[in-house]
């Protein structure tokens, strides 16, 4: 039974341990770590489906969006849709000139990654002088 209890206390995080306890303690905190992991399965599966269905859990509403990106000569447009195993993100960003142009890219990426949202690949594309579209393909799990 020690040996288990040792399994068992080695497979934890340390916030769930907290130093030297009773064995009743680790197994208390193998249930209260068990259904944390529940609920952040879950949420995924939740956040899946709700991209499968077309919507944007951690970008806005769903499908496409204008937006300005700060100035007058400089617009946004976003749309999320389900693709084969996870969803496709395309950015659309156009601005007069090329200063304006200042799209925070790796910031979406970020926010994607932190979400929990596997970036499969992302393809910036230039159509003109002030066109960028940026088209990120994730896998959702």
């Amino acid at each position: 039974m020690n040996t288990l209890y040792a399994s068992l206390r080695s497979l934890l995080p340390v916030e769930y341990i907290k130093g030297k306890r009773a064995t009743s303690d680790h197994i208390t905190g193998a249930v209260n770590y068990i259904n944390h992991l529940e609920r952040n399965i879950n949420e995924m599966g939740r956040r899946r489906d709700e991209l499968k269905r077309g919507k944007s859990v951690c970008l806005g509403s769903p499908g496409p969006e204008v937006w300005s990106s700060g100035t007058n000569s400089s617009t946004t447009a976003l749309s999320v849709r389900p693709c084969l195993d996870g969803v496709e993100i395309v950015i659309r960003s156009a601005s007069s000139s090329d200063q304006d142009h200042n799209f925070p890219l790796s910031k979406v990426l970020q926010l994607l990654l932190e979400e929990g949202i596997s970036v499969a690949s992302c393809v910036s594309t230039r159509t003109s002088e002030t066109i960028f579209i940026h088209t990120i393909q994730s896998e959702v799990y």
